[in-house]
């Protein structure tokens, strides 16, 4: 079964969760989906889960995390880099992986050869994505895309320019909705070209 883009929009909370809650409270009003990463062990991953997130990442897969997800209401999406992780990730148990680094593998290019064999598991691009880049990717097969520095710019950060970070939220949000629209219009009608028997 081909796997589409998901309804919705998740912002990736990077790092050790010690966020300023105004910028989590910028992403749940616009987004209504919490998302955690980088979770590298159950501990952490609990503690996300108990925080309210609904996803859960890591850069690679923790077995011990996908364990604990299992059954769970937080959706764990562990990182993959080749086929063969991929491969492992969908066959213990995760309904979808993170594609990572995924700039650094090819990028567009990298998702759309992966689709070829795997068409049939969903997957998330992530690392050094921009905004202008989320249509190509999800035309490509992504997903969904991590947008985590591209939205959280550190300068904002730093500066806690919090409506640059609401405004780039928008646009991201925006480019989600266009890519996954366009997909929908322009997937292709399915046609039976079976021959059947001929007197």
């Amino acid at each position: 079964m081909e796997s589409r883009p998901t309804e919705g929009t998740s912002i990736d909370i990077a790092g050790d969760c010690d966020v300023h809650p105004r910028v989590i409270g910028i992403a749940l009003k616009i987004l209504s989906i919490f998302q955690v990463g980088t979770v590298l062990n159950a501990k952490d991953a609990k503690s996300a889960v108990n925080a309210g997130a609904k996803f859960l990442m890591s850069p690679a897969m923790v077995k011990d995390i996908l364990d604990d997800a299992q059954g769970s209401e937080a959706l764990y999406i562990p990182g993959v880099m080749t086929p063969t992780e991929i491969l492992s990730a969908h066959g213990a148990g995760a309904k979808i992986v993170k594609v990572y680094p995924v700039s650094i593998l090819g990028g567009v290019r990298y998702i759309s050869a992966l689709r070829k064999p795997f068409s049939h598991i969903s997957m998330i691009a992530s690392q050094g994505i921009t905004i202008d880049l989320i249509g190509d990717y999800i035309a490509q097969g992504a997903s969904s895309v991590v947008l985590s520095d591209a939205i959280f710019e550190k300068e904002a950060m730093d500066h806690r320019r919090f409506n640059l970070i609401h405004q780039l939220s928008q646009l991201a949000v925006l480019r989600v909705n266009e890519a996954v629209k366009r997909l929908e219009f322009e997937l292709p009608v399915a046609y039976d070209f079976s021959v059947g028997p001929t007197n």
